[in-house]
């Protein structure tokens, strides 16, 4: 059987050597298989970050919950949004959002950026009805459950992400500003 290759593929193994290319091949065949789902219903994940600041913990989230579906809506809270539950940012709202739109340009996934306004994401997820919500295990389990029934209403679903308490913005935060240095839990 004759393996066909597309030309971005082509281009690809021309331009890097071989441990570059493979990697390279690997997350572009990776969107072969996204496209290869096109028979089949596309799904939309909305997940949500504050990303003050962004940390792996983010990143991790921001993958788990990209794996999940064909199209990420990511809210990124607002400042106000933000201080409904924790201190201020430190970096602005604009930086943060930014910060995730250079991520879908630097990922190439399908993904579109959005403001939440509030720290809840019922009034997003109420406007744009993804057909799965990724939430968090470090939110209250009540914010989870109203949320959920909202889900169900619109007739999506909810999955809790596991939370990577090594990586906590908050305790980031707190290292720096009592001078310590940050070491993550293993």
């Amino acid at each position: 059987m004759e393996t066909i290759i597309c030309k971005k593929c082509q281009k690809i193994i021309e331009a890097y050597n071989s441990s570059q290319a493979e990697h390279l091949m690997q997350q572009h065949m990776l969107k072969h298989k996204r496209e290869e789902k096109n028979d089949k219903k596309k799904r939309t994940v909305y997940c949500y970050v504050c990303a003050d600041p962004m940390n792996i913990g983010h990143l991790l989230h921001l993958k788990n919950s990209w794996e999940m579906g064909d199209k990420l809506y990511i809210g990124v809270l607002t400042n106000l949004a933000v201080c409904e539950k924790k201190v201020p940012p430190v970096f602005s709202f604009e930086e943060r959002f930014k910060t995730m739109e250079l991520f879908k340009i630097i990922t190439g996934w399908n993904i579109e950026v959005v403001a939440q306004d509030t720290y809840s994401p019922i009034p997003n997820i109420l406007k744009l009805k993804p057909d799965i919500l990724a939430e968090s295990t470090s939110h209250k389990p009540k914010d989870i459950k109203e949320a959920e029934k909202v889900m169900k209403e619109i007739g999506g679903m909810i999955k809790v992400l596991p939370y990577y308490d090594g990586q906590s913005s908050s305790k980031i935060k707190e290292a720096i500003r009592s001078n310590k240095q940050w070491t993550k839990k293993a």
